[in-house]
């Protein structure tokens, strides 16, 4: 055991035995006067005296003090102090109990065995000694009396002296056995009794004050059931000298009744070397039942401490990391090497600023503890989202010794929260922002741009022609289409700003952080042009685009209610506008959207007072001049405003009821009309248009099959519906089915606008109509505009494939209705033919009608494609013309069409094909050097034109080569038939 000799005036040690040395590990002359108690004991002088305090209140015979070694760990030692007297001054001899009590008390018993022993042998040698010296003073008794007396006096000086030494020593070792606690017990094998010392009486809870003998049989039947087998064996190892002492931890019964906890170190002290007889076992005993009770209570916790959950971290107030538990190790990936003695937890992240863990101690140091949400990460770098519960734990001071962290893992937590985030404020589809978020950042956009002076864009988009796509291909392919164009639009934005799906093909972006009003305007362009990207499906390509509304704040000071609305009104206004681009809100407009609805409403309470009137444009064929009938049109005598064309009111009703309540009556009155036709004995058919809104009601078949009822004289097929070919797209397959109806009931069914929309041959293939009408823009440009030229000649082609009726709106001139003949076109309509017209007046205009002669001469010619062939290079040259014109208007603005003759596309055709084809006629020399000659002269206007006005007879001869170029291509188309 461990022992210290200590001077009390300055604390100086002046000697250590060897387990003390070993305990502590300092050397041997360092310890033994080289150091003072203090360095050892890491309490401050106010503590130790706090501790011994302490323990006179508490009736401990010990202090608890912690003590440093060498290697600089701190031990928690039981410190058993007590004076000792020595050569007539006092020391404080101090007995050390670490936490490895077991073994330091064995070591402690072995050398008071050794002790003992030693003080037996000197006092023999003390008794040996003096009989030698009696002996020697009877043999040198002639030597003389006074000598022999000297002797015997010098000898009994010794031997007091030495006697004294023996009680004294044996007196610090009952002082020394006292402050530890410690009974001694006294093993007489071959009686087979035990000697119980006072100390060991009271430690059993005997009031005895001298030593007693108890017989074994008693003292064995004393000890727990359950050890005294164990005890036994261990004895009767020792007795056989196959263990070199007796190390016990045991029960015994208390005098109480209950059972204390013994620990027993024990060794022979009295038996014969050379022989294994044992007569006597020397030991000392002391009761540890509260230290069993606190190692059990250990053992719980250690047990709970690594078997929770939860990941428990425990430190010191400098927060060195003392102990961690299983869970926790599990929880981040680390070892417990790696962070044991770390001061700073390695599974802290970078997620947390300093204001965050300032807060935190804070709140600690002030309450105790600390409980929230803190992000830590794993050995791996992964993210590791944690409840934590921090706790501190103070001593009988309230001085805090220890912080307890507790961690949760709440991944699985955090990803439930974001999913159920994410299905309340996401749209499920294409994982953008829904309403209920868009709102959310939409008022922290404008509030953000309040604080910084910035502006801010709503953009209201709506796809063009994606109902079609999702009708017709799926809506698996349709629900792709979606993603794929939200990734497209999200591309197209910034970071900062934001793309919600608020419903359908409906977009809403907020760009933010402007920094002026029109900032947004390349942003949106952008979105533009990715939604009109081509989406792969299979082998088609799919073609889409977008109609956009914007507006602005704070030019538009508004709640965000209110800009949502309004950005609406600017994407209906971008619908109206002819879709794929964008428009800006202005209050213009939302008082144009008032406007629209109040005449929506007078439109309405115009039907009540008969105020419309039925109007009808003629329609003819083109070769015979036969007038086919006439479309149904529909004029507003306003009381107020006079006579309205439809463009003044329709526009504006399209998609309100009030379209609906306007078709029903031109359809009930283009019925009546049919009728009276019919009695008249005339085949003429109506015409009548039919907006989406009204065909789209599911009940127009219906409707249309009671009307024909109520008109039994107008026949079904001589009455014709048209639909707008990019309304019918834009509906997708519910029109289609319900033109299908409609179709059943033997009416004609007419695309209208052909060529404005999404004209395909998939489209024209799934449609059940019997006529294409060619929209009027491109008829009207068809003689100097080549694109226009070109997409009616496709049109026409479509309409030859799928063997359908072809009607050309717009036939300004005679001059447009005979290019459209020559083209192959069926049926025309346009001023050029007639103006609209009171119904009454039909009648006369037709008795008027005759066919033009300019279309007549041509009729012999329409089956020959060598004329069509001539046809196109006609008009081919009229727009080389055309364009020739605008160059020498516009200058380097316009560049000038192909002034080589053997390039443009006539001049190739004719030295290929052409050649081939007509080199045997007598008009193709002229027709050759006609377009030469025109070409020469054309690139001396040119030339002329780069350096200043160029000579009017010049640009006079040009002219004049083109009129005759054409006027020879006319002639020659006109005698192919006659002469071949």
């Amino acid at each position: 055991m461990p022992a210290l000799l200590i001077a009390p005036d300055d604390g100086r040690i002046l000697d250590a035995n060897e387990a003390a040395i070993a305990f502590y590990g300092y050397p041997a002359e360092r310890l033994r006067g080289g150091m003072t108690i203090r360095e050892i004991n890491q309490l401050s002088p106010e503590e130790v005296q706090h501790e011994m305090a302490d323990a006179r209140r508490q009736q401990r015979n010990f202090f608890v003090f912690p003590h440093r070694l060498a290697s600089g760990r701190i031990v928690a030692t039981e410190v058993y102090s007590s004076p000792v007297q020595i050569d007539g001054r006092t020391y404080l001899l101090s007995l050390i109990l670490p936490e490895t009590r077991a073994s330091l008390l064995q070591s402690e018993l072995e050398r008071y065995q050794n002790r003992l022993e030693e003080l037996v042998a000197e006092r023999t040698e003390a008794l040996r000694r003096t009989e030698a010296a009696r002996r020697e003073i009877l043999g040198w008794a002639v030597i003389g009396l006074g000598l022999l007396l000297l002797l015997l006096g010098a000898a009994y000086l010794r031997l007091r002296r030495a006697q004294h030494r023996t009680r004294q020593l044996a007196e610090e070792l009952e002082l020394a056995l006292e402050g530890a606690g410690l009974g001694r017990i006294l093993w007489d094998v071959e009686r087979r009794v035990a000697t119980f010392c006072p100390r060991s009486q009271r430690i059993l809870g005997l009031p005895g004050e001298r030593p007693i003998d108890v017989p074994l049989e008693e003292w064995v039947a004393m000890i727990h059931p359950e050890d005294r087998e164990r005890v036994h064996q261990e004895v009767v190892e020792h007795l056989n000298r196959n263990r070199p002492n007796v190390d016990l931890r045991y029960r015994i019964r208390h005098a109480d009744g209950g059972w204390r906890w013994l620990e027993t170190w024990a060794r022979a002290v009295d038996g014969d070397a050379r022989s294994p007889r044992i007569r006597r076992i020397a030991g000392l005993v002391r009761d540890v039942t509260d230290a069993v009770q606190l190692e059990e209570s250990q053992r719980i916790a250690a047990s709970v401490f690594h078997a929770l959950a939860e990941g428990v971290v425990v430190t010191d107030t400098d927060l060195m990391i003392l102990e961690v538990n299983d869970a926790l190790l599990r929880m981040t990936g680390f070892s417990r090497e790696e962070v044991i003695g770390v001061r700073i937890a390695p599974w802290r992240s970078h997620r947390h600023d300093k204001a965050f863990y300032d807060a935190m101690w804070a709140t600690l140091r002030a309450s105790g503890s600390w409980h929230g949400e803190v992000w830590n990460q794993t050995k791996s770098g992964q993210p590791l989202p944690t409840l934590l519960t921090i706790s501190t734990v103070y001593d009988e001071r309230r001085r805090p010794i220890r912080y307890v962290a507790a961690m949760q893992d709440i991944t699985a937590l955090k990803a439930q929260q974001q999913m159920l985030e994410r299905l309340a404020y996401h749209d499920e589809l294409t994982g953008l922002p829904n309403r209920v978020l868009l709102n959310d950042r939409l008022a922290q956009a404008l509030a953000a741009a309040r604080r910084h002076d910035t502006a801010v864009a709503v953009v209201y988009l709506d796809l063009d022609g994606f109902k079609p796509v999702n009708d017709r291909c799926g809506h698996e392919v349709g629900d792709e289409v979606l993603r794929l164009t939200a990734r497209r639009l999200q591309g197209a934005l910034r970071e900062t700003d934001t793309l919600a799906r608020i419903g359908g093909d409906e977009f809403v972006a907020v760009i933010t952080d402007l920094p002026s009003a029109e900032a947004w305007v390349p942003i949106v362009e952008r979105m533009l042009t990715v939604t009109r990207m081509p989406i792969k499906y299979g082998d088609e390509s799919l073609q889409l685009t977008t109609s956009i509304g914007v507006t602005v704040y704070p030019e538009d000071d508004a709640d965000p209610e209110v800009l949502l609305r309004h950005a609406d009104l600017a994407l209906y206004q971008a619908k109206q506008s002819g879709k794929n681009r964008y428009c800006r809100f202005d209050a213009q407009l939302d008082r144009e959207q008032q406007a629209r609805r109040s005449l929506s409403q007078a439109v309405i309470e115009g039907i009540e007072r008969e105020e419309l009137r039925l109007y009808l444009q003629p329609r003819v064929e083109l070769a015979s001049g036969r007038i086919e009938g006439a479309e149904a049109l529909v004029r507003w005598r306003h009381p107020t405003r006079g006579l309205l064309a439809p463009g003044a009111f329709i526009p504006a009703i399209e998609n309100d009821e009030a379209i609906v309540r306007l078709g029903n009556w031109v359809l009930e009155r283009a019925l009546a009309l049919l009728t009276d036709w019919t009695r008249q004995g005339r085949d003429w058919l109506v015409s009548v248009n039919v907006a989406p809104r009204q065909l789209l009601d599911p009940t127009f078949p219906r409707q249309l099959e009671e009307r024909l009822a109520r008109y039994p004289d107008a026949a079904p097929q001589r009455l014709e519906l048209e639909i707008v070919e990019s309304s019918a797209l834009d509906a997708g397959l519910g029109i289609e089915q319900l033109m299908t109806q409609c179709r059943a009931l033997g009416v004609r069914l007419a695309i209208d606008d052909f060529g404005s929309g999404y004209s395909s041959l998939a489209y024209l293939k799934r449609v059940p109509a019997h006529a294409i009408k060619i929209d009027q823009a491109f008829v009207i440009h068809l003689l100097d505009e080549t694109d226009d030229y070109r997409i009616v000649e496709a049109v026409l082609e479509l309409a030859r494939t799928f063997d359908l009726h072809c009607v050309a709106e717009g036939v300004e001139t005679l001059e447009h209705g005979e290019y459209l003949l020559r083209l192959g076109a069926d049926v025309a309509q346009g001023y050029g033919i007639a103006h609209p017209m009171p119904k009454a007046d039909f009648a006369n205009w037709a008795m008027r009608w005759q066919h033009p002669p300019q279309w007549a001469r041509w009729r012999d010619t329409l089956s020959n494609p060598l004329c069509r062939r001539l046809t196109r290079f006609e008009l081919s040259h009229r727009h080389w013309f055309a364009r020739l014109e605008y160059h020498l208007r516009d200058g380097i603005a316009t560049p000038p069409p192909q002034l080589d003759p053997h390039r443009c596309d006539f001049g190739h055709w004719l030295d290929g094909e052409g050649r081939e084809i007509l080199a045997t006629r007598t008009e193709f020399p002229a027709i050759v050097n006609t377009h030469e000659a025109m070409h020469r002269a054309a690139q001396k206007l040119v030339a002329a034109a780069k350096t200043g006005a160029p000579p009017p007879e010049l640009r006079e001869e040009v002219t004049a080569l083109h009129r005759e170029l054409l006027a020879r291509l006319q002639a020659l188309a006109l005698a192919i038939p006659r002469r071949g």
